[in-house]
């Protein structure tokens, strides 16, 4: 199926990353002027969420674990923050808490996954998701309460499957998809029509092709932000085009 390709140019950069020699980027999620960026690291160290103020980075908070932390939400009624944790668990914290570097308000949360491999927060749902290199990926999702999450329902996603995230236009609510594995092979921003009630969301006609390694997308208004691996420095002499910037594309030019 054919995709249309999205040039990136300097108008569409918001921000550098500034990443040391060891973060490797997985998550991005934005709450008020704030940008939350969750890392891995290279020299088998604790994992970090890394904070960013109008563009500029400020701090850096330190987990207590070492999970790939492939996914990073914020849901606004219940003001939590969500981060995927090791063995299939989401851990939540208090936003407001966690930003002064506070982790006290963690609570562990078991999912139906076995893998938390990315997840998104929309209309006070988390959306959990699993990658799978070779079969469908499969996305749970449960209701946000104060005190724990409950499970409602699933659908199937594409393989390779980075990120998810949901904008809404003309009163019809839409899903996209961020797809990609390997530092040579273009990724793949996927856009579909969301339905309760649809169980599959795997053929779509509006596909844009974008560099590689592109890993969670979060909605901030009318613009999608993007997030790349590539600016790691560990990939930034294998990688086909490396993408150092948070970059930020006009969803209504998309959809």
């Amino acid at each position: 199926m054919f995709s249309k390709k999205v040039k990136i140019n300097l108008n569409d950069i918001m921000f550098p990353l500034d990443l040391n020699a060891v973060e490797v980027p997985q998550g991005i999620c934005k709450v008020k002027n704030y940008v939350l960026i969750s890392c891995y690291k290279t020299d088998n160290s604790k994992s970090c969420i890394i904070i960013y103020k109008n563009g500029i980075r400020t701090k850096e908070v330190v987990l207590k674990n070492k999970s790939h932390v492939g996914g990073i939400g914020y849901d606004k009624k219940t003001n939590l923050l969500f981060i995927c944790d090791v063995n299939g668990k989401v851990s939540s914290y208090n936003f407001f808490e966690f930003i002064k570097g506070n982790l006290d308000s963690r609570k562990k949360i078991k999912t139906e996954n076995k893998v938390c491999s990315f997840l998104t927060v929309n209309d006070n749902k988390l959306f959990v998701g699993s990658f799978n290199k070779i079969k469908r990926g499969k996305v749970n999702v449960f209701e946000i309460g104060k005190n724990k999450i409950k499970y409602n329902y699933s659908f199937k996603v594409p393989n390779k499957i980075q990120g998810l995230t949901f904008y809404n236009k003309d009163s019809v609510n839409y899903l996209l998809l961020s797809k990609s594995f390997g530092r040579k092979r273009n990724s793949k921003l996927l856009i579909y029509r969301f339905d309760l009630k649809r169980k599959n969301y795997i053929i779509t006609k509006i596909r844009y092709k974008l560099p590689p390694m592109l890993e969670q997308i979060v909605v901030d208004g009318n613009k999608l932000l993007l997030l790349f691996e590539s600016s790691a420095c560990i990939y930034k002499d294998s990688c086909r085009c490396v993408t150092s910037d948070v970059i930020s594309l006009d969803i209504n030019n998309l959809i």
